[in-house]
């Protein structure tokens, strides 16, 4: 059975992206391979990693306006056709028309029939903690609770302390309507400190994945090195969220 990650978040600039870069480099890892999509039409962050090879669906017509619903038939039509873990990218722009098109067309159900499971990961963050807290709330309502999908919730610590006011996100009334249907609530490695933090934005810059920068001769000795230990601590982190369980 191969499973669809869906990686949703309505409020842009939360670490989607960047998570959604992690999924796939941790499953091709594991499995050898993985179908990735970007369907950002605005800011297509995912795709600059080349070596992701993720496809743009092109979701907007010429008039940056009209939704392409043709666009969402050919990617889920693939994505069961390729008959392999996919990781999908849902802009922020594009979260709600992929929301009501996977519920009018029944794609949960078309997935569970065909014996793929579908996982939703979404982020929390501490900079939009109600914001973010709002979407989450959003995508539960309308996917979140069938029987046919998991949610796994990130917390993104890198504006600061996923919390508000001193409440966490298990504080929330949101978690608690939901919590039932929550497979895990995993905190997102962070690296905001010194050289670690100066690696990591020149991998980012660079539009690599941690493989690429570790293998590359021309980059430094201990900037690798630093590499390879964010490599560790990311997969990790993924393996207990239990995403390929």
């Amino acid at each position: 059975m191969s499973k669809i990650h869906l990686v949703m978040q309505g409020k842009g600039g939360v670490g989607k992206s960047l998570l959604a870069s992690y999924l796939a480099q941790y499953i091709r890892e594991k499995q050898g391979g993985c179908l990735v999509f970007d369907t950002d039409p605005l800011n297509a962050t995912l795709s600059r990693t080349k070596s992701l090879e993720a496809r743009i669906v092109r979701i907007l017509d010429d008039d940056h306006v009209t939704i392409l619903k043709t666009a969402f038939d050919q990617m889920i039509e693939t994505c069961v056709e390729m008959d392999m873990d996919t990781v999908i990218d849902v802009g922020a722009s594009s979260f709600i028309h992929l929301l009501e098109y996977c519920e009018v067309n029944g794609v949960y159900d078309l997935w569970h029939e065909m014996e793929h499971s579908c996982i939703l990961h979404t982020i929390i963050t501490g900079k939009d903690f109600a914001d973010t807290c709002e979407q989450f709330g959003v995508v539960m309502e309308k996917t979140g609770r069938l029987s046919s999908v998991s949610s796994i919730v990130w917390l993104n610590a890198f504006s600061g302390p996923v919390e508000k006011a001193g409440r966490g996100f298990e504080d929330t009334r949101v978690y608690q309507e939901n919590k039932e249907h929550i497979k895990a609530i995993i905190a997102m490695p962070v690296f905001t400190d010194g050289m670690v933090h100066h690696d990591f934005l020149a991998m980012m810059d660079a539009g690599k994945t941690f493989d690429e920068m570790i293998n590359d001769s021309s980059v430094h000795l201990m900037s690798r090195q630093r590499l390879r230990k964010m490599k560790e601590r990311v997969f990790n982190t993924i393996g207990r969220a239990g995403v390929l369980a």
